[in-house]
Formats: C-alpha cells, sequence, structure tokens
C-alpha cells in the first residue's frame, strides 16, 4: 500500500505496569492538526496493521490515528502459551492505561477518543466503565458486542453457546486456544478466553483476578458512545450488539445498523469495512458533529 506523502506515520514504545511491552503507529496529517486523536484497538486475535487503511482514511480527514495491538499478538511481548497466562484483567489496567498514558504524553492537548473493533470494543467499554485517571471524550464500537448466546436468534444463539464452551474446554486442556487452527482469532491466552467464554454463557463481565463489579460500572458510564453494525454478521448481530449498549444505561448511546449492500461490502461484514473504510468515517465525523462543539469542525478537512 502507497504511502500517502501527507501523512506523518511513526512508532511509539508501550510498557504495561507488569513489563509487558508492545509499539503503536501514530498516523498525523503533515502539517500537524489539534483535531481529536482516535486509539484504535483491535478485533480477537487481528494484528493492528490490519487497520492501517482505516487509519490513513481517518487521518486523510485531518483526525490524529493511533493502531496498538492486544496483548499477545502483532507488537507484544508475550505470547500465550501454557506459561504465559492473562486475561481480561491485564489487558484493561495494564495494557490500555499503558496506551492512553502514551498518547496523552503525545497529545496532552487534544480530544481523544477511543475505537473498539469486536473484542476490542468490549474491553475498551470494561477500561472506561472504570478508569477514573484520564478525561476521555467518547467512546467509537465497530460490530462490538457481548458475546451472551441469548443475543443471538435461533438457532444460532446454540452455535454461538456451543463455540465459546468448546474454546474454553480446549483452552482448559491445551494451556491457551489455537485460535488460528479453528479458523477463529488467533493464539489466545486461556483467561482471555475463560472471561470470553463465562460472558458468552452468563451474559455478565464477571472477570478472573478482578473484584470489580463491570456490569454495575458500565450502567454508570457517562460519555457519547456511536455503536455501528452490520445486518447479517453472525458474529455481531443486532441483539447481541444492543446488549452490550444497553449495559450502559447512562451515556449517550447512537446505534446504526447498516446493509452491507449499501455500502458496497459483498462478505465478512465483521471485517471487511476495513478494506473500504471511507464511508465508516464520514459516518464517525457526522457522529461527531452532532456532539455539542466538542470540538471545532474546522479542523476537520
Amino acid at each position: 500500500m502507497p504511502k500517502d506523502k501527507t501523512i506523518d506515520q511513526a512508532t511509539i514504545d508501550i510498557q504495561a505496569e507488569d513489563g509487558i511491552t508492545s509499539s503503536a503507529t501514530v498516523f498525523k496529517p503533515q502539517e500537524g492538526s489539534s483535531a481529536p486523536v482516535i486509539i484504535c484497538f483491535p478485533a480477537m486475535g487481528v494484528n493492528a496493521r490490519f487497520y492501517d487503511l482505516f487509519a490513513r482514511s481517518l487521518t486523510a480527514k485531518g483526525f490524529n490515528v493511533v493502531t496498538t495491538d492486544l496483548r499477545g499478538i502483532g507488537t507484544s511481548s508475550v505470547r500465550a502459551s501454557k506459561k504465559h497466562n492473562f486475561g481480561y484483567y491485564e489487558m484493561i489496567h495494564y495494557d490500555w492505561p499503558a496506551v492512553i498514558k502514551a498518547v496523552k504524553t503525545k497529545f496532552f492537548e487534544n480530544k481523544i477518543f477511543i475505537l473498539g473493533h469486536s473484542l476490542g470494543g468490549q474491553l475498551s467499554s470494561l477500561y472506561l466503565s472504570h478508569q477514573k485517571e484520564y478525561k476521555l471524550s467518547g467512546l467509537i464500537l465497530i460490530t462490538a458486542n457481548s458475546v451472551y448466546y441469548k443475543g443471538y436468534s435461533f438457532p444460532d444463539c446454540f452455535k454461538v453457546l456451543a463455540g465459546t464452551n468448546f474454546a474454553f474446554l480446549v483452552s482448559q486442556w491445551l494451556g491457551y486456544l489455537p485460535g488460528h487452527k479453528f479458523g477463529f482469532g488467533g493464539l489466545e491466552a486461556k483467561n482471555v478466553i475463560r472471561d470470553w467464554s463465562r460472558q458468552g454463557r452468563t451474559g455478565r463481565y464477571e472477570i478472573l483476578n478482578s473484584p470489580l463489579d463491570y456490569d454495575l460500572l458500565l450502567s454508570q458510564l457517562n460519555l457519547p458512545v456511536v455503536s455501528i453494525s452490520f445486518e447479517d454478521d453472525f458474529f455481531a448481530p443486532s441483539g447481541a450488539v444492543r446488549h452490550l449498549y444497553k449495559k450502559m444505561k447512562n451515556a449517550n448511546v447512537t446505534h446504526f445498523h447498516l446493509s452491507p449492500g449499501d455500502h458496497n461490502l459483498k462478505n465478512k461484514y465483521h471485517f471487511s469495512w476495513a478494506k473500504t473504510p471511507d464511508f465508516m468515517v464520514s459516518m464517525i465525523m457526522d457522529w461527531m458533529a452532532t456532539l455539542d462543539l466538542l470540538f471545532d469542525n474546522d479542523m476537520l478537512l
């Protein structure tokens, strides 16, 4: 993919409190911009590089964008194995704060929005529900959903229940989940799958090693939120998407449920939007424009 000469691209180092390191990629308009920063957290098993085209499309419109890997993927210094285990707790209490701190250091005057795709959206929601250190401006969810099986219609609900439980059993047996061998996710840590599958069974976020009541905290989250999903997306149908954002009872939530054909998406809508992302960028800009002067629209092209 040829690089746009009007966009500066740089790498920043990230170090979590427990010593795990990674890097994030920063995309900035070459002339500099005081426009908002959008931090993009990926889906399960997806490398941050997958979002490069999306990031460049956002940056071409004047945004600053940061893409980063989930723990265990891409530039992360750790890989899931029998010896290296981690779950939602380590990600939202160590990794998310480390990324936000690094971005705040670089963009200390800019408004910051968090964008989460799929699992990245779930984890971003959980992080925002409890964090109090930083003032953040909003949450963007793209095909981000609860995996609670009752959020899916029949017979998909039973496929999801069976699939999440199967993944749990395999991860318990092997000490990790080789998701790439099953065509879902990547090399996933046992506790990630434990937290993920438990929520799939119960509908609640009861995270190993954490005493927090995340469902209660989500109900108290007070931020602008936009959730974007697609018809006929098996992984994130409208019911499962609603089950996540309906937990945010105190947030100002806007939900767009799109027809893939209207945006020339022909398959795997859960992911393919990132390959033709201009329509998604336009939707994000339109949503931001409704946020009552959160920022000066003249900053953006």
